[in-house]
């Protein structure tokens, strides 16, 4: 996505029209947002950033230093969006669940870790999330796409599997990312 070229009002202007056509198709006014390849910020970087990156130097020391000291990468219109996300949305996904996980009190409701499951195996996928399971009640489960045709993806025998011992896991309870931070955060802010 080429967030580069948004502005914050050009941002909210399209997550408003998404909202507003999503909602003449099925009626309903609460959605939750997942942040495009975990990607909170929008606006094109400044001059030594492109600098740096026209070099070879698009991550290390150096970038993290000046993410630090933004002021320093002049002209950058770099800004978060994630400021919008709670005026339009229940919840929000974002960004690869931790290895430590994340405590449920300590969970920022517009930045909900998952655990990705493109491209990983039948027992990764297993283990991974019994592991989410046993630190947290909550694993918001990522798929870009289901099948071959499309990368990134998973198998779908894969998912065949994972979803039948899902089903005949009587601990586990399958809800939407909606109903579960709906029924999660209620009465939270």
């Amino acid at each position: 996505m080429a967030l580069e070229n948004y502005s914050l009002d050009r941002m909210r202007l399209e997550l408003k029209i998404a909202n507003c056509l999503l909602h003449a198709l099925d009626g309903k006014t609460e959605r939750t947002f997942a942040y495009p390849c975990f990607e909170t910020v929008l606006g094109r970087p400044g001059l030594l950033r492109r600098l740096l990156a026209r070099f070879g130097c698009k991550e290390g020391g150096v970038i993290r230093w000046l993410a630090r000291h933004p002021a320093l990468d002049m002209l950058s219109t770099e800004q978060s969006y994630s400021s919008l996300v709670p005026e339009l949305f229940v919840a929000a996904r974002n960004g690869s669940l931790p290895p430590a996980g994340v405590s449920l009190p300590a969970l920022d409701r517009f930045q909900v870790p998952c655990l990705s499951a493109d491209g990983v195996s039948f027992d990764w996928l297993r283990r991974s999330f019994e592991a989410a399971v046993a630190r947290n009640p909550w694993v918001v489960l990522m798929f870009h796409t289901i099948g071959r045709h499309h990368a990134p993806c998973i198998e779908p025998e894969i998912f065949q599997r994972f979803v039948t011992g899902l089903v005949a896991d009587k601990r586990i309870r399958v809800l939407t990312f909606l109903d579960a931070a709906k029924a999660l955060f209620s009465g939270k802010t």
